[in-house]
């Protein structure tokens, strides 16, 4: 007769000073999932940090062995340098001290197909003024891909 009052008192809802036996962790897993698709989703969407529309050129794809380092301009003429948007003079010290550790780091250019010839090579200059050995000018296929 004790193990029926026993089972009794387990199925019973718990008293205010007990706690509960187990936690549900359905909730838990289910936000997991949630965060883990957003961050799926956006993750490809954050390659490049400035919104750039470049010009359409053939030609074949910079093999990806190695760290590149991306600058870039958009049409407003704003400069970033792995995304984070840099004034000239940023830009240049910058990349003097990535220079000044690697001096082969390949350096991708990224410009807007509506900014003036003057205005990329103003940025051009600033690059080569850090010391950069490797560079790159970055098209989009005629297709529509990147490369």
């Amino acid at each position: 007769m004790k193990t029926d009052r026993r089972r009794r008192n387990r199925n019973a809802m718990p008293d205010s000073n007990k706690g509960f036996a187990d936690i549900n962790v359905t909730p838990l897993v289910d936000l997991t999932f949630l965060l883990l698709i957003v961050f799926i989703i956006t993750t490809p969407l954050m390659e490049h940090g400035l919104d750039i529309k470049l010009p359409k050129a053939s030609s074949d794809p910079i093999p990806q062995d190695q760290k590149v380092l991306q600058v870039e301009m958009d049409a407003m003429g704003t400069i970033a340098l792995d995304g984070v948007a840099v004034s000239p003079e940023e830009l240049e010290l910058e990349l003097r001290g990535m220079m000044g550790v690697d001096p082969e780091t390949p350096i991708q250019i990224r410009a807007d197909e509506t900014l003036g010839y003057g205005r990329v090579m103003e940025m051009l200059e600033v690059v080569k003024r850090s010391g950069v050995k490797r560079l790159a000018l970055v098209t989009e296929a005629p297709g529509g891909e990147g490369g």
